[in-house]
């Protein structure tokens, strides 16, 4: 039938070039008269354009092809959902939907497959959370895995979020690794998306401070751009990403030592606040972490509102003043902190049991004991939240060797469950305190044990071992009381030997729970800290650690613990290194730190 319709000559046209664009070329080489063949990337980009076209056949035509390439078609479809013609941009949405991405591959490690399990059927909050734990994974396990998100992900913003977590990473390793470099050239060489372009411009200049400042002063500029035009780019431009982006330019000023300029940059991420109290947290942080003390004073100006009513962030503005050397004022306003949101009100006791943990995190121990000693002081007895208060302030007090301080602190709980022995009963039964080692039972053997750690530092071993006995007796999985046991000098070969029975036993015990739940880190870790510290198959501990690991791969006390085993097999640069990593996660706790001291001294005495 001859083509006497302009609608099917576009058509048959449109077929035509397609063949052509596909087809093979003809032996002895292109036709003289041919024109020169075009790039996959120009096939894809007039098959885009082709969805707008007016002629219903020829969209229909247009994306069937550019359903047949798909992930090859990715990049430009994501960009395409923000074209100008609504039809094209509907069209590539609905074609993006169309894409099945496998984001676990045969050759992930198994920390990365865990966090990829089902990634694509998890709501935006929890695939934001598997980002955040791809990227601290250790030795940059998730940087493949992070540019198969950034490429891959549907979403712009949550690709945004990929590539800025990514580069977080990478801009605070002190000496960036060629082959991360070179596995984000490899996986995101060519990507047109914002975030591939930014991962790979880092790949290619990360050497190269002068040139980083250069390109992603661009690159804030477009995100900065974005967000001012919401009708545009609604849902795809999260402000954090631009506020990440200015500070990786404050990083790169910093080492170019252009103050001036890092100090702009830092204000205009002022200008980006809106006075939300977690952005300003985090700001506020962040210029502390920078010492960029005027700024913070600028922050807190800005905002007085929510800072004067906010304890975290009063906090926080008393922690700036402090690292000024302005300590009276810096306690003054720590005071108007504490003053804040009083009385008994439980939701506040539970805020200010947080905050003390935060700010003990923080390295401001004396505020934390005063937020924590509030609860107590204010918190009815029975009250879960006092009860839980009290368990982590001894916890905190021990870790700073005030170990009969922790007892004291947790004496007062034994007492209560003395007091009223049908409450202690319920807590007994409640698996959720058993888990947290908060029943009457652990929280008795608990105290034994700071007053055993109290009596060690006196080095008064008879009333240790009293202790540790009662602790034991009290609750057998009291571990950190069975290796303190173990090591206590002086002892006679028949208390040896029973020691030595006990760890047995507690081993067997923790295989069994091992056994019965195969997906709870506790058990591995538990087992591996047993062992690490006193005497087993350091194998076993050592696969067992690496199991918690897996499962929990942002956890500092499992790294203390992966350390200690590795130090027990003598092998004294994991140790430092693993110690290192759990140094960097809980940064707070003295143990690790004397800990890591002890490691660093046998790997230089080697």
């Amino acid at each position: 039938m001859p083509f006497n319709s302009p609608r099917l000559a576009r058509i048959a046209g449109f077929l035509i070039a397609l063949a052509a664009w596909t087809a093979p070329a003809a032996p002895g080489g292109p036709r003289e008269n041919s024109p020169p063949p075009i790039s996959r990337d120009e096939q894809i980009a007039r098959l885009i354009e082709q969805l707008g076209d007016r002629d219903y056949f020829a969209r229909q035509q247009a994306q069937e092809a550019l359903s047949e390439l798909g992930s090859e078609a990715f990049d430009a479809l994501s960009a395409a959902t923000l074209h100008d013609d609504l039809e094209i941009a509907a069209r590539a949405r609905y074609l993006l939907r169309l894409v099945q991405v496998e984001w676990t591959r045969a050759d992930d490690p198994p920390q990365v497959e865990a966090l990829l399990d089902h990634y694509g059927w998890l709501k935006p909050e929890d695939r934001r959370e598997r980002i955040e734990k791809l990227a601290r994974l250790p030795d940059a396990l998730g940087v493949e895995a992070l540019c198969r998100i950034v490429r891959f992900e549907q979403s712009s913003a949550m690709s945004k979020l990929a590539a800025v977590e990514l580069l977080a990473v990478c801009v605070d390793a002190p000496s960036p690794a060629p082959e991360v470099a070179e596995t984000i050239r490899r996986s995101l060489g060519g990507s047109r998306r914002p975030g591939g372009r930014w991962l790979v411009a880092w790949a290619e200049h990360y050497r190269d401070a002068e040139a980083l400042v250069s390109h992603f002063a661009g690159f804030a500029e477009e995100e900065l751009a974005a967000a001012a035009h919401p009708g545009r780019a609604a849902g795809a431009v999260q402000a954090d990403v631009a506020a990440a982006l200015l500070r990786f330019q404050v990083a790169w000023l910093e080492q170019l030592d252009r103050r001036e300029g890092a100090v702009e940059a830092m204000r205009r991420l002022i200008a980006l606040e809106r006075g939300d109290t977690d952005e300003l947290r985090k700001l506020l942080e962040w210029f502390i972490a920078q010492e960029a003390w005027n700024l913070a004073d600028e922050l807190a100006e800005r905002f007085a509102g929510p800072v004067e009513t906010t304890p975290a962030l009063l906090y926080l503005v008393a922690e700036a003043q402090a690292g000024q050397g302005k300590t009276e004022r810096a306690e003054q306003t720590a005071e108007r902190a504490l003053a804040l949101r009083p009385g008994s009100n439980r939701t506040w006791l539970d805020e200010r049991r947080r905050l003390a943990l935060d700010l003990w995190r923080r390295h401001r121990p004396e505020w934390a004991a005063r937020e924590f000693r509030y609860v107590l002081d204010h918190g009815a007895e029975n009250d879960l939240v006092t009860i839980a208060t009290r368990h982590t302030f001894a916890h905190m007090l021990y870790d700073r060797g005030e170990a009969r301080e922790a007892a004291q602190v947790l004496e007062a709980l034994v007492e209560q469950f003395e007091r009223d022995p049908d409450f202690a009963e319920q807590l007994s039964m409640n698996p959720g305190f058993a888990r947290a080692r908060m029943t009457p039972a652990m929280t008795r053997a608990k105290r034994h044990y700071y007053l055993a750690r109290h009596y060690h530092g006196l080095e008064e071993y008879a009333k240790e071992r009293e202790y540790l006995d009662r602790a034991l007796a009290d609750d057998p999985g009291e571990l950190d009381a069975l290796i303190a046991r173990y090591r206590l000098p002086n002892q006679s070969e028949a208390y040896r030997r029973a020691t030595r029975e006990m760890i047995r036993a507690s081993a067997e015990e923790l295989r069994e729970n091992i056994d019965r739940y195969p997906d709870e880190a506790r058990w591995y870790n538990q087992f591996a800290w047993l062992i690490g510290n006193t005497e087993g198959d350091l194998d076993e501990a050592l696969r067992y650690s690496n199991k918690s690991l897996e499962l929990r791969p942002d956890e500092g006390a499992y790294y203390d613990t992966l350390a200690h085993v590795y130090f027990a097999r003598q092998d004294y640069a994991n140790a430092v290194k693993y110690q290192t990593r759990a140094a960097e996660l809980e940064p707070y706790s003295r143990l690790i730190s004397e800990k890591l001291a002890v490691f660093r001294a046998a790997l230089e005495s080697l």
